[in-house]
């Protein structure tokens, strides 16, 4: 079987990382990258790639030139002109929805593809309302828990704050750096050089492969603060995890508020802000939680049953 992934860009994120995981264990297909910005570092695990304007005539003749038996449609734009394209060609499709994004623009590219896959039940909730008719399927962010081992070694370490520095996720960032002044932010984006002129304390430490820089430093850490895919990170490698949202500080992830936090992707979407008064204690029954759902082994796993079901 052949799979063409359709997405705009394919640089450095959640969505990158979320189908390298993926394709990196395809076994017996072939798959290839339709995509208009790409980082050529990060693209290794496809068979091949082709760049294309994201408008629908553009995306017809690329996927004419590819001939796939599926494509793997991601947002933004992409998935409305791809689908629309992917109809006028009589092909089959499946879409990704990576966060609480969508509107009507959607619902017709939603509504026309074989599946949806939501990365989280709050994402499901919201395509479930908005296209009535679609076929959605819950498929979480993995982690590589081969990559990610536990190398916390006890408390009285630094603070890491891991996230992209952008508009977004500044306030959050902020609220924790007025925590935690002297932390190592890993991280970049475009509010780098504010953060570093209002935090002269802390360490920004740039981009950082995270396994590879906890790989050799995760002694000298005993506290991760982040959100999404870090917060996921940060408990598979055995750490207690502050869970920084879009506005604040949300508190610390424990079993028992793991289930409620992963219903949003771990976002801190809905939650409120609190302060820190004391360092929660790792636990290990979060990662026996963590690889229930979010093992990267059984979502890829998951993910090419659905398509060899859907598509036989």
């Amino acid at each position: 079987m052949k799979i063409a992934v359709l997405s705009e860009s394919f640089l450095m994120g959640g969505l990158e990382t979320r189908l390298k995981g993926i394709f990196k264990r395809v076994q017996g297909h072939e798959v290839c990258l339709v995509v208009k910005n790409y980082d050529k570092s990060n693209t290794g695990l496809f068979d091949d790639i082709r760049i294309s304007a994201m408008d629908k005539q553009s995306i017809k003749r690329a996927l004419q030139s590819v001939c796939p038996d599926i494509v793997d449609v991601h947002p933004f734009n992409s998935l409305i002109e791809g689908a629309a394209a992917c109809m006028e060609l009589g092909l089959p499709y499946v879409a990704t929805i990576h966060g609480p994004y969508i509107n009507s623009q959607y619902i017709k590219a939603l509504e026309g593809a074989k599946c949806v896959f939501a990365v989280s039940e709050e994402v499901e909730s919201q395509v479930r309302l908005l296209a009535k008719n679609a076929n959605v399927i819950v498929l979480r962010n993995g982690i590589d828990l081969e990559r990610f081992k536990p190398v916390y070694a006890g408390p009285g370490g630094k603070t890491a704050v891991i996230a992209r520095l952008g508009d977004d996720k500044y306030p959050g960032v902020k609220k924790c750096l007025d925590a935690f002044p002297m932390a190592d932010v890993i991280g970049t984006g475009t509010m780098l050089n504010n953060l570093q002129k209002e935090y002269s304390s802390a360490r920004f430490l740039g981009y950082k492969d995270i396994a590879e820089h906890f790989g050799e430093y995760g002694a000298d850490y005993s506290l991760i603060a982040g959100m999404g895919r870090v917060a996921l990170e940060g408990i598979a490698m055995g750490y207690p995890v502050l869970l920084v949202g879009y506005d604040g500080i949300k508190g610390f992830i424990t079993p028992e508020s793991f289930e409620r936090l992963s219903y949003r992707n771990f976002s801190g979407r809905g939650e409120p802000n609190t302060d820190i008064d004391e360092l929660f204690p790792p636990n290990k029954k979060l990662r026996d939680m963590l690889r229930k759902n979010h093992d990267e082994k059984k979502i890829a796993s998951q993910y090419f049953d659905i398509i060899e079901k859907l598509f036989k």
